[in-house]
């Protein structure tokens, strides 16, 4: 489920992308670059905090 939600949200802001070119709207083209960036962050944390949730497991054991 993670993998659709993921490439939804690319594909979501790839078209916020082309409309602001399309339109040539320099803050629609910036906005989703943003949220490009936050998406790929939040993605990085997230495999992060499981990789450490996983070490902390292991370590109990």
């Amino acid at each position: 489920m993670k993998p659709f939600i993921i490439i939804t949200l690319l594909l979501a802001i790839t078209y916020a992308i082309a409309e602001g070119i399309h339109y040539g709207s320099t803050t629609g083209i910036v906005l989703a670059t943003c949220s490009l960036i936050a998406l790929g962050y939040a993605i990085y944390l997230t495999e992060k905090l499981h990789k450490q949730l996983r070490e902390e497991a292991e370590g109990e054991y």
